[in-house]
């Protein structure tokens, strides 16, 4: 028996010995370990580990119990029979805790019972998974770990991710949690069944493997990733579960003891050798564990022993050395996140090398050839066109050094250039525009990291090196990629910097670097790079496009954190000077025509920003062509505008005919198309059509997923959307789990003191004082509220929806003359920001006659 096998019998003897009392622990092991006394000393010595008393550690504090259960008082220790008609009060005898309501059984493990239950009080109806530690398993370090999972789960909202909703302990004492429940079968059983092709099995390990990314990015080691640990719904998305033996990292949130001392517990199958061992546990434990698991998924076939390289000859050699680099036995060998992992494995799904193979040319070319099986002919006109692109290339790279005065070193600059673009233009898929996307991102990544080594690290090649660092800057800008332009925009500027550029070049460098930080919401670096970038083309005189430029970033930044009649000079100023250089038709004007509709968007004047938007569209559409995608970008704030001023029927119709033409620019699946779809349901939204604003933002919120920007800005606006929608339609318990993902989001994409955190803080506060839990809604407020203090100023009126949104926690606890106040204080300021006409007046004045003022 070689050590996996021997660890797969310890651990089917130790989880079995778990699920028994301690006086029934013996005679089970005299049975299963038969004829083999080491077996029975190993388990022996695991559940001493299990057993024993920690030192020094006080007892676990759960806070009051939850009284209230009925009929008597605890959850049976015998499974609940099960309950044929439990949907209402007329069935007393169902078992409850607090809010929740005892259906039946639906699982056990080794430390609890699982019941599926539902909320009781009338407010919503909604099947959760109630977890209860076992009578017999309240030693301390059982009752540490349940604790450790309550807390690990609370720091955690991820789609793949059972979520945690509530916690407490029974009136005999017994700790629970109440969790989401989900249907759905164990990762195993789900493939056994359904085993689809290998592409379908490697999409959904990536699932697994960005859930536990995402725990991984909170610090949380998950240690104990197992097929039973992993469900899998039935549209075919993995949930992970079982936090139970997770490790958090120093730094990962509050402080949770390792009630693991000693050796650790562990699944031995799909152990790493470093918890085998007792060492230390990093995130690439948790890597070495998923690289097991997708051995078995790769093949659909559970039970067969993972891990021996020799066991992989029947996989592709692409997939079999990723596999073997995620399941290295020294840690510093494994991929060292799991969403690397998740990328190694796209990339085998896309044809593309593998980082796990050694970088040959001739292994670089396989794969270029197999990502293009067309006939022989069409491979030849690629060849042309690579070489072309390649002649054209050195061309061009040849005129930059001919106008950098660089006549001395033109030549080998110009082949290395060359050579590193060419490089990089032979790992595109051309032909495959549904791809083009995903293909450009790997492309620029490797380019990025690229540049440093290859140009030589001389004071005359730094413009070079600069002008290949922006251009890849620019390109992960326009893919809206903002968070990967942002290093590299700054390495070019730290290059022009070290290099002592000066004027327009320092300018531009600085200017690329402040827009893209506007994009992130940065806005005061942003406007101190625009302010240094003004500054070095002080001595510009007239109108210049630069200058324009500058002007219009400074305009937005500005609009952005509420001064408006200062961004409106800058605007204005940008608008003027690019009328002069480029006429009406040019496209710096229709960006700058875009610009000041923001700014009326901001001021809340409709007609104002319906009539810059079609004057920028008549601009770029005339620069550009009709469909371009700036063009297309304009008629969405056409439609925007449309809405804004209540012309909703317009409004869908434009918004019907803007995905039309994005479909055939963008394709089907592009962020843009989300976005519109978005867009569209906050039309219907407005109309009242809950229904349909509920169906186009559930389809945004499926497209970005499957275009994995899930975690993305866009996502969380469409999110908070689509719990608005759902409040508004009376489900509030479906709304806050979404309102709470936008402000997840939002909070890991911005920094703490960002006004873009204020929208999400605000309407999660209010949905929670709304449901009654006044305590966290107030604590949101508060914070929106010091952000917009510091950010925007005690006048804007954001201030204002934040005090009539407050107004609702103060109704929930009974006080309704400040209720009162607060709506009325803010009427006035929203009149005069709004009109008196807008709907958001219309519902303050509503609330206020409802509240008999």
């Amino acid at each position: 028996m070689n050590t996996l096998e021997r660890w797969r019998r310890v651990d089917e003897v130790l989880v079995a010995c778990l699920d028994l009392d301690p006086a029934q622990r013996s005679a089970h092991l005299d049975l299963a370990c038969e004829g083999d006394p080491a077996l029975r000393l190993e388990v022996e010595a695991l559940l001493a580990v299990d057993d024993r008393e920690l030192p020094g550690l006080d007892a676990v504090t759960w806070g009051e119990p939850v009284a209230g259960l009925v009929p008597d008082g605890a959850i049976p220790e015998a499974p609940v029979p099960e309950i044929e008609e439990a949907e209402g009060p007329e069935h007393p005898k169902s078992p409850s805790l607090g809010l929740y309501r005892i259906l039946k059984p639906i699982g056990e493990g080794g430390m609890g019972r699982v019941y599926l239950g539902r909320r009781s009080d009338g407010t919503y109806e909604r099947d959760v998974a109630v977890k209860v530690l076992k009578e017999g398993m309240l030693g301390r370090e059982t009752l540490g770990r349940f604790r450790n999972e309550c807390r690990v789960l609370a720091q955690l909202e991820h789609p793949g991710i059972a979520r945690l909703y509530d916690a407490g302990c029974t009136v005999s004492g017994l700790p629970f949690l109440v969790m989401e429940h989900i249907e759905g079968s164990p990762l195993d059983r789900h493939l056994e069944r359904s085993p689809g092709d290998l592409r379908s099995r490697l999409r959904l390990m990536q699932g697994i493997c960005r859930a536990v990314s995402h725990a991984h990015r909170h610090l949380i080691v998950h240690r104990d990733l197992k097929p039973s640990n992993i469900l899998v719904t039935p549209e075919g998305r993995p949930k992970l579960l079982d936090f139970g033996i997770a490790k958090v990292l120093p730094g990962g949130g509050p402080d949770v003891a390792d009630w693991t001392l000693g050796r650790s517990p562990m699944t031995p199958r799909y152990a790493s050798p470093e918890q085998r061992r007792g060492d230390g546990v990093t995130t690439a434990t948790d890597v070495y564990s998923l690289g097991l698991l997708a051995i078995e998924v790769a093949r659909a076939r559970f039970g067969a022993e993972p891990g021996d390289p020799r066991d992989l000859d029947d996989l592709p050699a692409d997939l079999a050395a990723v596999l073997r680099k995620a399941t290295a036995e020294d840690p510093t060998d494994r991929y060292p996140s799991a969403e690397q992992l998740a990328e190694e494995i796209e990339r085998f799904l896309g044809g593309l090398p593998v980082l796990a193979r050694e970088p040959s040319r001739g292994y670089r070319v396989r794969r270029f050839v197999g990502r293009h099986r067309g006939p022989v002919a069409a491979a030849a006109t690629v060849f042309v066109l690579a070489l072309a692109a390649a002649v054209v290339l050195a061309g061009l790279s040849l005129e930059l050094a001919r106008q950098r005065d660089r006549a001395r070193v033109e030549s080998a600059v110009s082949r290395q250039v060359t050579d590193f673009l060419v490089d990089l233009f032979a790992q595109t898929e051309p032909g495959r525009r549904g791809a083009a996307e995903p293909t450009a991102s790997e492309l620029l990544r490797r380019g990025a990291d690229r540049v440093q080594t290859a140009f030589e690290n001389r004071p005359e090649d730094a413009p070079v090196r600069a002008e290949v660092l922006t251009a890849i800057g620019r390109a992960y800008h326009e893919l809206s990629h903002f968070d990967d332009a942002l290093p590299v925009l700054d390495r070019a500027l730290g290059v022009r910097r070290s290099s002592g550029a000066e004027g327009p070049d320092l300018a531009e460098a600085l200017l690329r670097v402040a827009q893209t930080e506007y994009q992130r919401s940065d806005y005061d670096r942003a406007a101190s790079l625009a302010r240094e970038a003004l500054a070095a083309i002080a001595d510009l005189e007239g109108p210049h496009p630069l200058r324009a430029r500058i002007h219009r970033c400074l305009g937005l930044v500005l609009t952005r954190r509420g001064h408006l009649d200062a961004a409106e000079g800058w605007l204005q100023a940008a608008a003027d000077a690019d009328r002069e250089l480029f006429g009406e038709r040019g496209e710096a004007y229709g960006m700058d025509r875009r610009a000041l509709a923001t700014l009326a968007f901001e001021r809340r004047d409709a007609a104002a920003a319906e009539v810059h938007a079609a004057a920028a569209l008549n601009a770029l559409g005339s620069a550009l062509g009709p469909d371009h995608p700036l063009a297309l970008t304009a008629l969405n704030d056409l439609t925007t505008a449309l809405q804004n001023q209540g012309k909703l029927d317009r409004a869908v119709a434009t918004y019907h005919d803007l995905l039309t033409r994005q479909r055939r620019v963008f394709g089907e699946r592009h962020e843009i198309v989300a976005t519109t779809l978005n867009n569209l349901g906050t039309t219907h939204y407005d109309l009242g059509d809950f229904a349909a604003a509920e169906r186009a933002m559930r389809e945004s919120l499926d497209l970005l997923e499957a275009l994995g920007a899930g975690s993305s800005m866009i996502a969380a606006s469409v999110a908070n959307n689509l719990a608005r929608a759902l409040k508004e339609s009376g489900r509030t318990d479906e709304a806050i789990p979404l309102y709470r993902r936008a402000l997840a989001i939002a909070r890991s994409r911005v920094e703490p003191d960002s006004p873009s955190l204020g929208s999400p803080l605000t309407f999660l506060g209010g949905a929670l004082c709304s449901e009654g839990q006044v305590a966290e809604g107030e604590a949101l407020l508060n914070e929106a509220r010091d952000i917009y203090l510091a950010a925007l100023g005690a006048d804007h009126y954001r201030l204002d929806l934040l005090s009539a949104t407050r107004s609702v926690c103060r109704e929930k606890e009974g006080l309704v003359d400040e209720a009162r106040a607060l709506l009325a204080g803010a009427l006035d300021d929203l009149v005069a920001h709004f009109g008196p006409e807008h709907r958001v007046v219309h519902k303050i004045r509503g609330h206020l006659e409802r509240l008999g003022a």
